[in-house]
Formats: structure tokens, sequence, C-alpha cells
């Protein structure tokens, strides 16, 4: 009779504690201003993002960051994941630092980042986590200028096919070497 009120017991905390999981769905970090303090950068430099939040709460956190250059174009940048989101709880500022890729186009660009937010066992377990903003809205992105054209990136050639050694042209006049 103990060992079945006990096991009652243990059922109902984690009925409890698996719906509070379940609702846990607030946003944990709400951002305020959120702008490019360098304004202006050409391919290959330094992108500054400035960022006021104030966080409720730290919770491990995904961020995916992309550049739209000025033709439109997609740049994926590396994500970065955080056991625990960095800063105090509260009010903060900080930027991020990031290198706006050598083959982004000239002209009008914004940042994006989407954040996924991992606040108990729950969300980590089942791939569930909060996000913030929806993914693919355009409500955070950040204007700022590229200036100058893109860097091409240098095309590796290879060489040419020798289809009577089966190798490739070194492009020497030399024979091909014995190679036993």
């Amino acid at each position: 009779m103990f060992l079945n009120a006990i096991l009652f017991t243990i059922g109902v905390l984690s009925a409890v504690v698996l719906g509070y999981w379940t609702q846990d769905r607030d946003i944990p970090v709400e951002l305020g201003n959120i702008r490019a303090s360098t304004a202006y950068v050409s391919p290959g430099g330094t992108l500054r993002i400035h960022i006021e939040a104030n966080r409720n709460r730290n919770c491990r956190v995904h961020l995916e960051h992309t550049i739209f250059d000025g033709l439109n174009g997609r740049h994926t940048l590396p994500d970065d994941d955080f056991i625990i989101d960095p800063g105090p709880l509260g009010k903060d500022v900080y930027e991020i630092v990031l290198t706006v890729p050598r083959t982004a186009a000239e002209g009008s660009a914004r940042y994006r980042s989407n954040r996924a937010y991992y606040c108990n066992p729950l969300q980590r377990i089942l791939g569930w986590p909060i996000v913030s903003p929806p993914f693919e809205s355009t409500v955070n992105d950040v204007p700022f200028q590229i200036i100058g054209p893109a860097i091409p990136t240098p095309v590796q050639l290879r060489p040419e096919y020798n289809p009577q050694d089966g190798s490739g042209n070194n492009h020497t006049t030399e024979p091909p070497q014995d190679r036993n």
C-alpha cells in the first residue's frame, strides 16, 4: 500500500513537471534596439551588429546568421551555439562581430539572425525549441551597405587530362617520370 502511494506521487509529480515543460514557450530574451555599428562594409570586411536585450532567464541558444547582399543573394554564415545564453539577466548591450563574405554583392544589404532557445530538458530531447523570431521573418532584419565590388574567389583549375598515360598535364616539356 505504501509503495503504491509513492509510485502514485511520483507519477503525479512527473505529470506536473512534463505539463509545465510542455507549456514553457515564452521567449526568454526580448530584443530592443538592433542596428549595424558599421553601416558601410566592404566584401571581406567586418560587420558589427549592436544589440540591446533584456534577458528574463538563461537558456541554451542556437543562432543562425544570414546576410542578404545587394542583389538579394543569401549568404549563410557559421552558426553559434551557447550552452547558456551569454550575458547577465536583465538589460544587456553587446555586439555580434561577423565577416561579410568576399563574394557579397555591392548595395543595400541586411543581416538576419534566427534564434532557437532550449530552456528545459523536454525541448532538448524532442528538438522543440522556442524560436524567435519565427523563421523567415523579417522583423529583426538589420540594414547596412556593402561598398565596393565583390572579391572573386580564385578558381582551382584542374590539370589537362593526358590520355596516353592517364595523368594530368603539369605543363612541362619533360616526359612523365617512371613510377617504378
